[in-house]
């Protein structure tokens, strides 16, 4: 399902803002310096030795991201029999097969994966160093968070999260010795410590007054779960069901008087997991309310793991074995339907087509033995695609230059466009209208591509 025609669609912005700066010529401290603009380094490091290895292309690219979405099935297994037991942690793992929303950032060249399997590494060690206290798990604790906090900044979120359920832990359930007391705070100091070297950036950052994010809505986890599951009216109502049986069960659990070990763990596991879910929305929510609005569906990735344990814990907890079994067959057959049929996942176009727009102008242009000087606002986008389809050609940036000068003696030109790209300026524009006429257009999903021909002075 990940690796299915997995360069269907071409890339769109954000993966080649991922693929561009991670090119196998460029450098180490050149990556390190984009991702002071982006998010922190170590997926564009990882993808950079990746490239080392692996073919420059599309495919190869999104090969990684494929590995690391199954990566993230496997570890929630673990996390999941961790929490409850083996069948929720199976459950789970099913549920993450077959979202969408995984599928979806499985096929995406962006570190949406790596986020989700690196959270999911993160609270298992969390939790087993809660439980065992021992030396092993906190270090492998601090590994998996420190790649955590360096793959993207909603993992302060998990970081935050993860501080307050400890604390809770050991106010309303445990005392526990002064061992685990020092490993946790030695921990803490180590994540803080490893991440130094980034912290001038964050503390850039925080001058940014405005961000493309719009302020969420006070029922934006509906919408979101609506997305998550591919918006599946079926699976949210099943979803739905699944949590309200888990809230129920959580209700009755800790209104009666806990006796078992059984009963005393699942208690601490439902904190555990109930924290996770509401932090992880209420605190960007809130720093979105207060500072700047930085909640979106896809970094919210972080909750997904929590979500789908929940929903496993659910279905495990529904009695009737005939309908236990009827549920995981319609959740399949329902998302293999919408998949193919109605979100039409794998045959229709919903990325801009930069690669296709790049390959027509290409074509035309051997088909008619000609050469047009080929402009852009999105240059930076569109080279690289002729750097792998015919090297020889480059896109110049069309803003920013004298047009008249730049373009004296040239009988024909490509202005390329793309969605969200900036506009041609008035004044290049203008030297444009008044120089040249259309000939060709090419129109594709949110690309578009002019050729236009030098007025002739006998014709003006």
């Amino acid at each position: 399902m990940r690796l299915f025609r997995l360069d269907y669609q071409s890339l769109w912005y954000d993966e080649l803002h991922s693929i561009i700066p991670t090119a196998p010529g460029n450098t180490v401290a050149s990556i390190i310096e984009y991702c002071k603009k982006d998010q922190p380094p170590a997926f564009f490091l990882l993808l950079h030795g990746w490239f080392q290895v692996f073919p420059y292309n599309d495919y190869s690219g999104r090969l990684l991201s494929v590995i690391l979405g199954i990566g993230g099935i496997i570890a929630i297994f673990f996390l999941g029999k961790e929490i409850k037991n083996s069948t929720v942690g199976i459950a789970a793992s099913a549920i993450t097969t077959f979202n969408w929303f995984h599928i979806n950032y499985s096929q995406e060249l962006r570190f949406y994966t790596l986020l989700f399997l690196l959270t999911v590494l993160s609270f298992w060690f969390f939790i087993r160093a809660y439980k065992q206290s021992t030396f092993l798990h906190f270090f492998l604790y601090s590994v998996c968070s420190v790649a955590l906090i360096y793959t993207h900044y909603y993992a302060m979120v998990v970081l935050a999260s993860q501080l307050i359920i400890f604390i809770g832990l050991l106010i309303f359930f445990d005392k526990r010795g002064i061992k685990m007391i020092v490993l946790a705070i030695l921990s803490g100091i180590l994540i803080c410590v490893a991440f130094i070297p980034w912290m001038p950036t964050v503390l850039a950052d925080n001058n940014y007054s405005s961000f493309w994010i719009a302020m969420p809505k006070l029922y934006f986890p509906a919408v979101y779960l609506y997305v998550y599951l591919g918006k599946d009216p079926y699976y949210g109502i099943v979803v739905l069901v699944l949590g309200i049986l888990l809230i129920s069960y959580a209700i009755q659990l800790y209104k009666q008087t806990v006796t078992t070990s059984e009963e005393k763990t699942a208690k601490k596991s439902i904190f555990i997991l109930f924290l996770w879910i509401i932090l992880s929305y209420l605190i960007p929510f809130l720093y979105s309310v207060l500072a700047l609005p930085m909640l979106h569906e896809r970094y919210t990735i972080i909750s997904l793991p929590a979500l789908f344990i929940a929903f496993g814990w659910g279905w495990s907890l529904i009695e009737n074995m005939n309908i236990r079994r009827f549920v995981p067959i319609s959740i399949f057959l329902s998302t293999i339907i919408n998949l193919l049929f109605f979100n039409q996942h794998y045959s229709r176009i919903y990325k801009m087509q930069l690669r296709e727009l790049s390959q027509e102008v290409i074509n035309i242009n051997r088909a008619t033995h000609s050469n047009p000087l080929i402009y852009s606002t999105g240059a930076w986008y569109f080279n690289y695609y002729f750097n792998l389809l015919q090297p020889d050609t480059l896109v110049r940036d069309i803003n920013g230059i004298n047009l008249e000068q730049n373009m004296a003696n040239a009988d024909s030109i490509w202005v390329l466009e793309a969605a969200a790209l900036d506009q041609i300026d008035e004044i290049n524009k203008t030297y444009i209208e008044k120089h040249f006429v259309p000939r060709k257009e090419i129109s594709l999903f949110q690309t578009s591509a002019v050729l236009y021909e030098r007025v002739l002075a006998s014709s003006k």
